[in-house]
């Protein structure tokens, strides 16, 4: 085991691996219940050298074994080995949240938090998985199944994996996101009720926040504006002290809508020091190569880059860590998909035809496959917004990869929610796993931070926390057509009415990377050579979007974007991964 420490708790104890008697351990993240955790341990019996997490974590596995990870409260991934048993075990928390990724060769058992890592090994082959290309550039992130080399396994999130020499890893879950059965949410028959719920809601978060700014390093905030990170940032404000705290926002300058105006003043109402990071068309050109390197798959989301340049700026001023707002959309129905199914209860009847119709007039052929799509994953109104936005394949795949998948769906990599669970929390539920554990906590959230050395963390994704918010009845989510109701009455006690009622606005960045100010990589990537090398799409149809001028229709201009700048991210995620030979970059 070897590990590089971003040392958040205990910088000078804390070193990794880390060895008890009976125990060796590496752990990526946090757990913040470690305190929690310390005195229950003391309390019986137990001894400890240091202040740091990794060390209680030894203390419960000498104590429960591998049933530790079931009760944990925190973000990690994990390697632990049982020196008695011989028995090594690597889990991943419930979410996602840290990446694990293993593998099997020449009769070794492989493990890192990154795939490049295990590629270094020199035992892996360098094959792709046309399966989780195909997850990528229909979900937008990744599979919680495979990676896009074929021999590595990801380690799924709230999954762990036991071995022994000798013998195949044995796969266990031992926790996940759980709704309650239709019937079974808790109600309010009356404004008191409500109220009481909201006041629970409070107190969690606010324990979930205080937790994670409790660090020997300095803790930033990321603010956007919109309900979610500005009332975190209030939170922390009252209980860090303003002169402590800095928001960081970011600003687009021509590539998308500009949302630092509403983050500039709520800053300034919460006394917050701001610094805001303005990106333009050269960020995005400049970092795109490295945000797929971070990433180890094609990138999607131009977000991504943005976000990658606010770690760096994060980083430069000292800070280790950072308060963000994701998970609240999941957990509450924040996405517009969200609003339309708590408004049109009979979704399920009738959408899907009315889906498949704009399909087939905005992607083509497309349209049959949303149908499938959307059946098997519950969420029709989600599959088919992901469909929509799934361009790259749609429209540009090679006939041989089309063959190559034949019948599969990507919707075959995520577990079918239970029939039980309220239509409503069934579509939270295909959020959680696809939109979150894939791309938000993926590539956009973990992987771009951490590539600068700062750690993400996340109170909306405490465990405590999200079961009370997941217990709510879909009534007090999505209320009077606004989305995040019961969320939103709590952030009216935080802020002002207007920040608390602020409509979602997604933050987006223009693809760009393959217009006409183009670098010379990307011709070079989107040369005829290059993508007959790699087969993976129609030549003569990515030319064509590439040196005509594209659709004068909106939306169909829109994903004709999309789509090229999926073909560019996956070019490039080849020549980095797969050998190189396709442009002048360095591969990896």
């Amino acid at each position: 085991m070897v590990h590089t420490r971003l040392a958040l708790v205990d910088p000078r104890g804390g070193s990794q691996p880390m060895a008890s008697k009976h125990w060796f351990v590496t752990v990526n993240g946090e757990r913040f219940d470690h305190k929690a955790e310390r005195s229950r341990l003391e309390a019986t019996g137990a001894t400890f050298r240091t202040n740091s997490d990794t060390e209680v974590w030894l203390h419960t596995l000498g104590v429960e074994g591998p049933a530790a990870f079931e009760r944990a409260s925190g973000q990690f991934a994990i390697a632990a080995f049982d020196r008695t048993a011989r028995t090594l075990f690597l889990a991943r928390d419930r979410f996602g949240i840290c990446p694990l990724f293993a593998t099997i060769a020449d009769g070794w058992l492989l493990w890192g938090s990154t795939i490049a890592s295990l590629l270094a090994s020199g035992l892996v082959a360098r094959r792709v998985d046309l399966r989780a290309l195909d997850h990528h550039l229909t979900f937008l992130g990744a599979s919680p199944r495979r990676t896009l080399i074929a021999d590595v396994s990801p380690i799924e999130p709230g999954w762990c994996w036991q071995a022994e020499t000798g013998a195949s890893p044995k796969r266990r879950r031992f926790a996940a996101v759980t709704f309650p059965a239709a019937g079974d949410e808790r109600r309010a028959d009356s404004p008191r009720a409500e109220q009481a719920l909201v006041d629970e809601l409070e107190e969690e978060l606010k324990r979930a926040v205080r937790q994670r700014l409790d660090a020997d390093a300095p803790v930033g905030l990321y603010l956007s504006g919109g309900v979610d990170s500005s009332l975190l940032c209030a939170i922390a404000a009252s209980q860090a002290g303003r002169d402590r705290l800095t928001a960081f926002s970011i600003g687009l300058d021509g590539v998308g809508l500009d949302e630092s105006d509403p983050a500039r003043r709520t800053a300034e109402h919460l006394g917050l020091r701001h610094e805001l990071l303005t990106v333009t068309r050269r960020t995005l050109t400049e970092l795109f190569p490295e945000v797929v390197r971070h990433a180890e798959a094609p990138v999607l989301d131009h977000a991504d880059i943005s976000l990658l340049a606010l770690s760096r700026r994060v980083h430069a001023l000292g800070f280790k860590a950072v308060i963000t707002g994701e998970g609240a959309d999941e957990a509450f129905g924040g996405y517009p998909w969200d609003v339309a199914t708590a408004r049109l209860r009979r979704v399920g009847a009738w959408l899907p035809h009315l889906a498949g119709n704009v399909l087939r007039s905005v992607a083509g052929s497309a349209g049959s496959r949303a149908l499938r799509e959307g059946h098997a994953f519950e969420s029709t109104a989600l599959a088919s917004v992901l469909e929509l936005m799934a361009s790259a394949r749609s429209r540009f795949a090679s006939a041989s990869v089309t063959e190559a998948l034949g019948d599969w769906l990507p919707s075959d990599d995520h577990d079918v929610t239970p029939e039980r669970l309220h239509p409503f929390n069934a579509g939270l539920s295909a959020n959680f796993r696809v939109l979150l554990s894939g791309h938000l906590l993926v590539d956009k959230g973990d992987r771009m931070a951490m590539a600068n050395g700062v750690e993400p963390r996340f109170p909306f994704l405490d465990e405590a926390f999200l079961r009370t918010a997941l217990s709510l009845h879909p009534n007090l989510k999505v209320k009077d057509g606004t989305d995040k109701w019961a969320l939103r009455q709590l952030a009216i006690r935080w802020l002002p009415r207007d920040v608390a009622f602020r409509p979602k606005h997604m933050f987006r960045a223009e693809p760009v990377i393959h217009e006409r100010d183009r670098p010379a990589w990307v011709d070079e990537l989107l040369s005829e050579p290059s993508l007959k090398r790699t087969g993976y799409f129609d030549v003569r149809r990515v030319r064509a979007a590439l040196e005509h001028p594209m659709a004068s229709w909106a939306p169909r201009r829109g994903l004709e974007q999309a789509g090229l700048s999926g073909v560019v991210s996956t070019q490039l995620w080849h020549h980095l991964f797969l050998g190189g030979g396709l442009c002048s970059l360095p591969a990896v």
